[in-house]
């Protein structure tokens, strides 16, 4: 499935003599909201793809020979993962209100082993990520993810390492369809969600362990 491409985002030029928008913390309301829809963006562009991809007419055949892996390296981060094949990449600005707005960039690739999803949300400069408050931050983009699927439930959750960065992973249920493994963590400004279909639980374990933030 060819994912459609977004629209060229549209520069904010605020009003003449206007004040920029003051730094607000990870703990203020707003930033709360920002995660959650950020979160739920990312993850509603993967789930399209991969429900689509679970839900096409398939014929038994017998199961593939593993594929070398790909190592893919995202354009707007330098980071890499490794994956059964080249990912398709795009781009999208996701507007927060108030002038703000985050850029997500997804890499999306189904294959014969399972179906993967690689999403990073840069937030601008005026939103602020305070490490003391990054449980609640994890915890509210896990929200905004299986907020964003129809049907879905939240399976487990638990705190795990992505490259030496603290994460939360875990399972979300989806009515009639194969669970979606995450890992979803924060560097920076910018918002890194891992996500599967179709795959077993060594092969997700694989794709988490090779995520690198490359520098």
């Amino acid at each position: 499935m060819t994912e459609p491409t977004p629209a060229p985002p549209t520069a904010y030029t605020p009003p003449e003599g206007a004040v920029g928008p003051k730094k607000v913390s990870v703990g203020k309301r707003v930033l709360v909201i920002a995660v959650s829809v950020v979160a739920a963006a990312g993850a509603w562009i993967g789930t399209q793809a991969i429900l689509t991809a679970v839900n096409a007419p398939r014929i038994s055949l017998p199961a593939p020979a593993p594929a070398d892996p790909v190592t893919y390296t995202s354009s707007a981060f330098g980071f890499t993962v490794e994956l059964p094949g080249e990912p398709q990449e795009a781009t999208q600005t996701q507007e927060l209100g108030g002038g703000l707005s985050a850029t997500l960039t997804t890499a999306t690739l189904e294959s014969k082993s399972g179906n993967y999803i690689v999403s990073s949300a840069e937030f601008p400069d005026e939103i602020s990520f305070d490490e003391a408050d990054l449980d609640a931050t994890l915890d509210n983009s896990v929200t905004g993810m299986v907020g964003a699927i129809p049907g879905a439930k939240l399976k487990s959750s638990e705190t795990i390492d992505l490259d030496g960065e603290p994460a939360r992973g875990g399972v979300i249920e989806v009515t009639g369809q194969p669970d979606q493994l995450f890992v979803v963590a924060f560097r920076d400004n910018v918002q890194f969600v891992l996500l599967s279909s179709g795959v077993s639980d060594a092969g997700h374990a694989a794709f988490v362990d090779s995520f690198a933030f490359g520098d």
